[in-house]
C-alpha cells in the first residue's frame, strides 16, 4: 500500500484538511470528515498532482485502492502542497509522531523507487513557524483577546479556529494556517487589548502537554473586543 500521493483539492476541501493527529482516523473503521475511502475523495474533486484520478498510477507505480481509508494532509494550508495519506503514513508518523516527518520518509521512499518529484511548491511568501515562534504567536493571539487558546506551542482545532477568526478580522482568506506572515504583522501592531486570565500553558516549558486534537472541528472562539472597532 502507497503510504499516500500528492493531490490536487478543491478550494471547498480546505477544512477536511488533517491536523496532526487528527489522521489517526485512518486506523478506525468507520468514515468521518477527515477519513474517507479513496473513492469518496474522488466523488468529492479531489485528484492527483497532475488531474489524474486517484486510483490512476503511471507505469511502475504502485496505484492506491478506491476502499483504501485515506486522509487529507495540507501542512502548509491551501496554499501549499496536498497529498492524500493512507494508513501506511499513519504507521510512519506513529513511530516519530509529527508530519514534517512522516511527510520526509514518504518522500524519501517515493524517491528511491524512482517516482516522480514533488509537484506543488511550498509557499515561500509565508514561512513556518519554529516551536517558540508558535508559541509566541499564540501569546500574540491571547494578548488580542483570544482568551480560549492555550500558548502551549502547539497546533490544534482552537489555535486553528483562533487563527481563522483574527485572519477574518483582518480581511485575510481564512485559512487557519500559522506562519511568518500573521506572526509579522502580530508583532507590528501588537497592543494589550484584553485581559485574559494567566494560562499555565504560557508559562510552561515545551514539553507542556499540548493542545489535544479533536476528532470533531471546534467551534470558532468568540471574536475580541478590538475586533468590533477593527
Amino acid at each position: 500500500m502507497r503510504w499516500g500521493v500528492e493531490a490536487k483539492v478543491p478550494a471547498a476541501l480546505a477544512a477536511s484538511n488533517a491536523l496532526e493527529g487528527d489522521h489517526a482516523c485512518l486506523l478506525g473503521t468507520q468514515d468521518t470528515d477527515k477519513c474517507r475511502p479513496v473513492a469518496r475523495w474522488s466523488q468529492l474533486g479531489v485528484t492527483r498532482a497532475d488531474g489524474s484520478p486517484l486510483t490512476s498510477a503511471p507505469a511502475g507505480e504502485a496505484r492506491l485502492d478506491p476502499a483504501t481509508r485515506a486522509a487529507l494532509l495540507m501542512p502548509a494550508g491551501p496554499a501549499g502542497p496536498a497529498w492524500i495519506v493512507t494508513p501506511n503514513y499513519q504507521a510512519i508518523w506513529r513511530y516519530n509522531r509529527a508530519d514534517a516527518y512522516a511527510l520526509a520518509i514518504g518522500l524519501l521512499s517515493d524517491a528511491l523507487r524512482g517516482w516522480p518529484p514533488q509537484r506543488a511548491a511550498w509557499p515561500t511568501d509565508d514561512p513556518g513557524l519554529s516551536r517558540a515562534e508558535f508559541r509566541e504567536l499564540q501569546v500574540l493571539l491571547r494578548a488580542r483577546g483570544y482568551c480560549e487558546m492555550k500558548a502551549d506551542g502547539a497546533d490544534g482545532p482552537i489555535t486553528r479556529a483562533t487563527i481563522r477568526a483574527e485572519e477574518e478580522r483582518r480581511n485575510w482568506p481564512q485559512t487557519g494556517h500559522a506562519g511568518g506572515k500573521l506572526l509579522a504583522a502580530l508583532r507590528a501592531d501588537h497592543a494589550e487589548v484584553a485581559a485574559c486570565a494567566p494560562a499555565a500553558a504560557a508559562a510552561a516549558p515545551a514539553t507542556a502537554t499540548p493542545e489535544p486534537a479533536a476528532s470533531a472541528p471546534a467551534s470558532t472562539p468568540s471574536r475580541p473586543a478590538s475586533a468590533a472597532s477593527g
